[in-house]
């Protein structure tokens, strides 16, 4: 069979030194609004096979081939095709994207670190074999009955703070409305709903922020762990 490997937001990242993108026949990566590298909407295809890449090519150029006319069509393509200016912008983020990646590995890992010695919460551990990971979001386990907040009122505090965080999914993929009637809707799947309840996220431009930055939001971490019996019962109230 064809492996075709999702790198959607894993730009620049490898397992055990192999970039990611490259383990299959094919990689595929986003360039939409959220991901690490962005030109607001689009993204690529990679191959090895430069057959299999010359046909996604003509699937994206309305079922033209290199070397003939602009007329001769081969199969009901599509115009998918990314334009010169977004390229551009592509371009200039490639030349900086390892750099950056070392920027949000170097903040993370400090964050890790710090969150860690706040009671219930757990950041999801750093896998040896990411060398390195791109680090889109900042993830952790949020245990309300340890911390001693609930966890709607610690995102609104942090939020209140000016720290975006976010749950990071309302609930697993087969309770999507699109799955209503479905045989999938009852899955069942505890964990997953566990951890949909408890994860929460970090978006990429706080793992890009300055030192002092990072120890703001820290201390606000502390402010909410300090002031927490206040503010459950004013945000409790006021919903």
């Amino acid at each position: 069979g064809v492996v075709m490997e999702d790198a959607a937001h894993a730009h620049g990242a490898e397992y055990m030194g192999r970039k990611l993108g490259t383990l299959g026949e094919w990689g595929s990566f986003s360039f939409q609004s959220t991901k690490v590298m962005t030109s607001g909407e689009g993204g690529c295809l990679v191959t090895s096979d430069p057959a299999r890449g010359e046909e996604a090519r003509s699937y994206a150029n309305h079922g033209r081939r290199r070397e003939h006319g602009w007329y001769e069509h081969f199969r009901a393509g599509t115009n998918y095709r990314i334009t010169g200016f977004q390229a551009g912008i592509l371009l200039a983020q490639l030349n900086r994207l390892d750099s950056q990646i070392a920027i949000r590995e170097r903040n993370s890992e400090y964050l890790r670190k710090k969150l860690s010695e706040f009671p219930g919460l757990e950041p999801l551990p750093r896998q040896s074999y990411a060398t390195p990971h791109s680090q889109l979001l900042f993830l952790f386990r949020f245990h309300s009955e340890i911390a001693g907040i609930e966890r709607q009122v610690f995102e609104a505090c942090l939020r209140a703070e000016g720290i975006p965080v976010q749950q990071l999914y309302p609930y697993p993929l087969y309770r999507n409305p699109m799955f209503r009637n479905s045989p999938f809707k009852n899955a069942g799947c505890p964990i997953a709903e566990a951890n949909c309840e408890m994860i929460l996220a970090l978006p990429i431009n706080v793992l890009m922020s300055l030192p002092a930055d990072v120890v703001d939001f820290l201390s606000a971490m502390q402010k909410i762990y300090e002031n927490k019996q206040v503010a459950q019962s004013l945000i409790t109230v006021s919903q």
